[in-house]
């Protein structure tokens, strides 16, 4: 896509980007609102490799919204508020504040609510779902028996309680103030689960006080995108210093180095997305950078 914006680093506020209610008369208890672009006509043009929205279901909706496939697309949602009823391939998964739900392509999928609390949630579609042919998104029928899910990971679905998951420090590490868990690999050949060769998931954790930044380095065909779950991030990005706290979100442009850190007495905790993989050729997209001279001390 070309357009100027590309290639910047953006920050969101989730609470901030909540969309209103009811500015759709046909579907008055479902909202969103469009983030990154991924070359769809709404929406920040900041990358046209994935979309990334917002969206709301208003409380005591009692309903789902469309079932729908879409064939290039994986779907990634994580909750910040609400109970989400979610069919995917024909099984009804209940998914909760503080959980991710990962929904495969080509696997037909509606979600809704049924609770009597707003649901919010964050969502990204990893490639975007606006195409050069058209929009990835095409109407299926609902089945009409439609089981309850019994493991989680029927039809390709992963869940994920992000409260529950938390990777321990290991001291022998390089750099043993950080520690990460791959949820989905995207052909990460360290991932015990891949469910997925085009996204890759991951939880971090930042021990407090660790005062110091990860390496610089680089990806050249993968965004890279950090939900921030607890603390504050520290990121230098393209050679400039950003502080990213808990309930934002900051995109990480590819072929823009970057480092990440934690400079607080209090633990960081985040949701990181690369889209593509930094694994999607069969290689890893990620090369060390000269660290910026005034950042080099950390």
């Amino acid at each position: 896509m070309a357009d100027d914006s590309t290639g910047k680093v953006v920050t969101w506020d989730l609470e901030a980007v909540k969309p209103p209610l009811g500015h759709n008369p046909q579907v008055p208890w479902r909202s969103h609102a469009s983030l990154a672009a991924g070359g769809a006509p709404e929406g920040d043009k900041v990358t046209d490799k994935c979309r990334v929205i917002v969206m709301r279901f208003g409380a005591n909706a009692n309903a789902m919204g469309n079932y729908h496939i879409h064939h290039h697309s994986d779907n990634l949602y994580y909750m910040l508020q609400g109970t989400m009823t979610a069919i995917v391939g024909g099984t009804r998964f209940i998914v909760k504040a503080g959980e991710a739900i990962f929904m495969p392509r080509d696997v037909p999928h509606a979600t809704g609510n049924f609770g009597d609390e707003d649901v919010y949630l964050w969502e990204i579609y990893n490639p975007s779902t606006a195409r050069p042919e058209g929009n990835d998104s095409h109407p299926v029928e609902l089945p009409a028996d439609i089981p309850d899910s019994k493991t989680n990971q029927e039809n390709g679905v992963r869940i994920w309680d992000l409260k529950k998951l938390n990777p321990e420090f290991d001291p022998n590490k390089k750099d043993p103030w950080r520690i990460s868990r791959i949820l989905a690999g995207g052909g990460n050949p360290a991932a015990p689960d891949q469910v997925t060769d085009k996204t890759e998931v991951v939880l971090q954790r930042f021990a407090a006080n660790a005062n110091t930044f990860g390496s610089y380095h680089v990806h050249h065909e993968s965004d890279n995108i950090w939900l921030v779950l607890e603390g504050t991030l520290s990121s230098i990005i393209g050679g400039k210093r950003y502080e990213t706290k808990a309930g934002e979100v900051i995109f990480m442009p590819a072929d823009v180095p970057h480092a990440t850190g934690n400079f607080t007495g209090e633990e960081m905790r985040a949701f990181e997305i690369y889209a593509p993989s930094t694994w999607v050729t069969g290689s890893h997209d990620s090369f060390p950078a000269e660290m910026p001279a005034e950042f080099a001390k950390h």
